[in-house]
Parts: structure tokens; sequence; C-alpha cells
């Protein structure tokens, strides 16, 4: 014999009528909160907190409004925070944006760059960050001075 999906079985009822009994005894006996208590917990553990029923086919905003699946534009995915963590798109190519239409900005990392430069190009650019450092702290020094006297 073959049952349609919402029909029940004659154990699921026997089961009922027997809870119904159980429950009726407990209130009877002055202990209708642990009935009510058993009775919210089986239902959780039964019917669940699910959102989605089974055979419910209802598609969710995000489905119906974003066909293909794609991206909404501003939204951060899990390609561009790998690419952020590994320090940008590499040798200057191009990714395609949140929305796939858009390529991003390309940028290189200081260490691709500081590789092709050589040894001279190193010393200066390093002795030109340490002269700024140095007019940085003394402006720092004037501004403490000025601070004071005021």
């Amino acid at each position: 014999m073959v049952r349609s999906a919402t029909e029940q079985s004659p154990a699921f009822y026997a089961g009922c009528i027997a809870w119904a009994a159980g429950c009726w005894w407990l209130i009877r006996n002055g202990l209708g909160v642990i009935a009510f208590v058993g009775t919210i917990l089986a239902a959780i553990f039964t019917v669940g907190l699910r959102e989605k029923w089974d055979g419910e086919t209802t598609d969710s905003a995000y489905n119906v409004f974003n066909r293909g699946g794609k991206a909404i534009l501003g939204s951060l995915t899990g390609d561009q925070v790998d690419a952020q963590l590994r320090g940008g798109f590499q040798n200057g190519s191009s990714q395609s944006g949140p929305v796939g239409d858009a390529p991003l900005a390309t940028t290189k990392s200081t260490a691709t760059t500081t590789q092709k430069l050589s040894e001279g190009d190193k010393l200066k650019r390093r002795s030109a960050a340490a002269a700024a450092a140095e007019r940085r702290l003394q402006q720092q020094a004037q501004e403490a001075e000025k601070s004071k006297q005021s």
C-alpha cells in the first residue's frame, strides 16, 4: 500500500495518544511545567526549527533577484579576501570585480618591485626613507617645543 507524503502512519497517531496521556497524567499530579517543557523539547527535536519545510520550493530573495548567482556589487567575496591576504594581484594580472563586469585595480607587491631594483637604487630609496623619517622626527620635536611654550 502506498501512502502520500502528508499521510501519517498509525504508529504516529498511537505515539500522539501516548504523549497526550502522559501529559495529562503529569498535569494531574502537579507536574504540568515538566509536561510543557517536555512537549516543547520534543517538538524541537521532531519537527525542528527549520525555516524551509520538506517539499517547499520557494526561492529566497537572493535567488529571485540575483539570477545566475553573481556576487552583488559591493559585497566581499572569498576570492578578494584571498587575494588581499596573499599580497594583492601579482605580476600585473587583473581579475574581475565583484559583479564580473569591471576589472579590479591591479597592484604589484613591494616584494616584486624591490627584486627588480639594482643595489644602487635600493640604497637611494633607503637613504631617502631615513632622511624623511629624520625630518618627521625634527618636526615632531619642534611641535612639542611650541606646545610647551604656549
